[in-house]
């Protein structure tokens, strides 16, 4: 069984102020559904996006990340189809993206 879900919203606001005060830069692209929606965030490296993070329930029926959509090193239209895809498909998902590598780790540290 798994734990109760923190609503999107209070997550976001979470992962605002682990950015800001560790210097990192975090832009919201698309909000959600405030309580349940899906989490998307996309990590770039000067504009140019390196990959896709999904907070998803585990086997083990705690949250964690998973990488989802076009692999690392991927051309950006490649990530612009998964995306409006996934909006599509999901349109209560949030679209967060965070700048360089480095703000991986805080987000999946702060979210796990």
């Amino acid at each position: 069984m798994s734990e109760p879900r923190l609503a999107t919203h209070m997550l976001i606001k979470a992962l605002l102020r682990q950015m800001d005060a560790a210097g990192q830069s975090m832009m919201i692209l698309k909000k959600g559904d405030q309580e349940a929606g899906g989490l998307i965030l996309m990590v770039v490296e000067k504009g140019i996006p390196l990959f896709l993070l999904e907070r998803i329930l585990l086997e083990n029926g705690q949250y964690g990340w998973g990488r989802v959509g076009p692999k690392e090193g991927a051309e950006p239209e490649a990530f612009r189809q998964y995306l409006e895809k996934r909006q599509r498909f999901d349109p209560d998902i949030w679209l967060v993206e965070l700048e360089g590598r480095q703000s991986e780790a805080l987000a999946v540290t702060l979210f796990s």
